[in-house]
């Protein structure tokens, strides 16, 4: 399992790979460079679908997914388990449209969570 690593601290036989927006650190200040150019920046559900498109479907992955805001949505709609920060409009949302989901304050909640799942 690729997270297993990342909460062992094992890092031997496994690795991960991690999907981010690009920046651009100026004096001052830090520009973001989006992945894509959907309305809000980066449609984060396109590279969900498209990691589901290349896995071997007899060893289908948990997606979790880890967002706060509007622009989260899509790809809460496309993950299996879905953190949504406290009190921000992914929250919102998903109390709203029915979604399951774990609200975090912090990254030690998201940790825990996944912990339990991967290791038991």
């Amino acid at each position: 399992m690729f997270l297993k690593p990342y909460l062992t601290g094992d890092f031997e036989s496994e690795s991960m790979k991690v999907m981010a927006n690009n920046i651009v650190i100026e004096p001052g200040r830090w520009n973001i460079v989006y992945r894509d150019e959907s309305i809000h920046g980066h449609d984060k559900s396109l590279a969900i679908k498209d990691a589901k498109q290349r896995l071997d479907p007899t060893h289908k992955p948990l997606i979790i997914f880890i967002g706060d805001g509007v622009s989260d949505i899509s790809a809460a709609r496309e993950a299996d388990l879905v953190f949504a920060k406290r009190g921000k409009d992914l929250e919102k949302w998903c109390q709203r449209e029915g979604v399951a989901f774990t609200a975090w304050d912090d990254f030690s909640t998201v940790l825990e969570k996944v912990r339990e799942i991967v290791l038991g």
